[in-house]
């Protein structure tokens, strides 16, 4: 069995775990993970995943508003995530950016929440999780105007709008669609990626490889990410376990 797989990308406190989030947290080690960021989404989730950091060693967390709920933002929602990432567990502001694909109507808001969050990442020196989807071009001209190191999560572009990420510093988060028969993009981009940005993740419980599309993920399947890489790129299973953690504990200082 392969050790020390780093899971950069997990959500442990959505429902989908509620009945049996202990035992699988658990178990999450015997299975070959050592590490696993569960990400924050909104103020709610950002404390679970503070507090996911407190009770299990094997957890990091990102506090952050995700663009879906940039419309429900308080107004001292920056003060508030600046305090919360003073807690030992958190190694990075997010899950942050745009979504045009669902809530499109909101763009201005999406943005200026986006805005200020890496305002604040920048402000603390801490790296971010970004989700852009349909939004390529406004994702590239905010970010550009920070230095700022982070992750492109849940990667979906192509191999051209990944190298203006790479150019940038940023990592590149491949998830189970890497093992999806039509995912040509995502193959192509994990054939043509530096090592050195290569981040694997879950973003369980969504996005579950094959064979298990459709049916709720966890980072015990990230195995079969890791083999289809491995594929691709004409390496091992362990060299890719072992570059993977390598980049994540050095993007989110973890030790």
């Amino acid at each position: 069995m392969i050790r020390g797989i780093f899971d950069s990308h997990a959500h442990y406190d959505d429902k989908a775990f509620s009945l049996d989030r202990d035992q699988l947290i658990e178990n999450l080690s015997l299975s070959g993970v050592e590490n696993v960021v569960n990400i924050g989404c909104d103020l709610k989730t950002s404390k679970a995943s503070v507090l996911l950091g407190k009770k299990h060693k094997i957890f990091s967390s990102t506090v952050g508003f995700h663009p879906h709920y940039a419309k429900d933002v308080d107004g001292d929602y920056i003060d508030i995530l600046e305090e919360m990432s003073t807690e030992e567990s958190v190694v990075g502001i997010g899950e942050i950016g745009l979504d045009y694909h669902y809530g499109g109507e909101n763009r201005d808001i999406q943005k200026r929440v986006f805005i200020n969050q890496l305002k604040l990442a920048e402000k603390i020196k801490k790296p971010v999780v970004i989700h852009s989807r349909d939004a390529l071009d406004d994702s590239i001209e905010i970010l550009k105007n920070f230095d700022l190191e982070g992750v492109i999560h849940c990667f979906g572009y192509d191999f051209l709008a990944m190298e203006k990420f790479i150019d940038m510093g940023y990592h590149i988060g491949i998830t189970g669609v890497v093992t999806f028969k039509n995912a040509r993009d995502i193959k192509l981009v994990v054939t043509k990626i530096p090592l050195d940005r290569l981040l694997i993740e879950t973003d369980c419980p969504y996005m579950a490889p094959t064979p298990f599309r459709g049916g709720r993920c966890d980072s015990t399947m990230l195995i079969h990410s890791i083999e289809e890489i491995a594929g691709l790129r004409g390496i091992s299973s362990e060299e890719v376990v072992d570059i993977t953690a390598k980049n994540g504990k050095k993007l989110f200082k973890i030790k």
